[in-house]
């Protein structure tokens, strides 16, 4: 968690740099990924002789050590369900120094069993139900969650209004595929846009960031709402992907234009895009995009 560090532990009051990494995570080496059956971008249940467990979401590396597990601290009860690595941990003390033992554990991982993902971006906090995981960051004037669930609503159209609490007369446009169990929907308030939820029986869904940009605007155009369903901007919008450098609020896509326009290394990049020219903190992630070509 390359920018709130142990703030977030506590409030994660910066929207901005909430941006980075929206939700609890578990690096682990591609030849570990394979034998255990877990696949980058899904979920995994971690489990420890405590008989606790947490559930995130896997990112397979490289970087990571064979044989070992990494998981950040940093999301407690206001921001996931069930990630609070520490619950993993058994209650140790060095006879020494009185510490507890919170660097290491043994831990296992499988795959996190779901029969619905989805993600809601809203104004206001649902009241979640039925999600088995879900995490959440802060935007700005706009809560993200991120959800994943086994037991399901019967109808997900009733079941949207309800966690959104979409009063009689509202603007609400919606698409529902019963038979695929695809389910999107937004509310309009005033002629902005108030809420989305995505839902699907695959974890195949569309980007965030198109959508996000919306919640920064006081109107949406009539090409932005005829895209809005679909969860992908019209072809003449300009989608800058994920942010990478919060300092400047320079995304991926927009990061991987300057390389495509010749930068070969971080500097060249923030000399095309300002991308990394303040903190720097961001460079690796850059030096990662160069080398993979984007």
């Amino acid at each position: 968690v390359r920018d709130h560090w142990h703030t977030m532990t506590r409030t994660g009051m910066s929207p901005r740099l909430s941006a980075h990494r929206i939700e609890p995570f578990v690096e682990i080496h591609p030849d570990d990924a394979t034998q255990y059956g877990v696949a980058d971008g899904h979920l995994a249940q971690i489990c420890s002789p405590t008989g606790q467990d947490i559930f995130v979401r896997v990112r397979v590396s490289e970087r990571q050590q064979r044989g070992s597990l990494f998981v950040p601290m940093h999301w407690n009860a206001q921001f996931s369900s069930k990630a609070r690595v520490s619950s993993l941990i058994k209650t140790v003390l060095d006879p020494l120094s009185g510490q507890p033992e919170f660097k290491h554990a043994i831990a296992g991982i499988q795959p996190c069993a779901a029969n619905w993902y989805g993600f809601i971006i809203s104004r206001q906090k649902p009241a979640l139900k039925y999600s088995r995981y879900w995490a959440r960051s802060r935007g700005k004037g706009f809560w993200r969650y991120e959800l994943a669930g086994q037991d399901k609503p019967e109808d997900w159209s009733q079941h949207a209004r309800t966690l959104l609490n979409v009063e009689a007369g509202e603007e609400w446009a919606e698409f529902y595929d019963r038979a695929d169990g695809h389910y999107r929907a937004a509310r309009f308030i005033n002629g902005q846009l108030d809420s989305v939820i995505f839902i699907d029986s695959s974890i195949l869904l569309p980007p965030r960031d198109w959508l996000i940009s919306l919640f920064q605007k006081e109107v949406i155009s009539a090409k932005e709402r005829a895209s809005l369903l679909q969860g992908l901007p019209p072809a003449d919008a300009v989608d800058t992907g994920r942010i990478i450098c919060a300092c400047f609020n320079v995304g991926e896509k927009t990061i991987c234009d300057a390389v495509q326009q010749g930068a070969g290394t971080a500097e060249q990049v923030g000399d095309i895009c300002q991308a990394g020219t303040n903190c720097g903190s961001c460079r690796p992630e850059i030096s990662e995009l160069i080398s993979q070509g984007c």
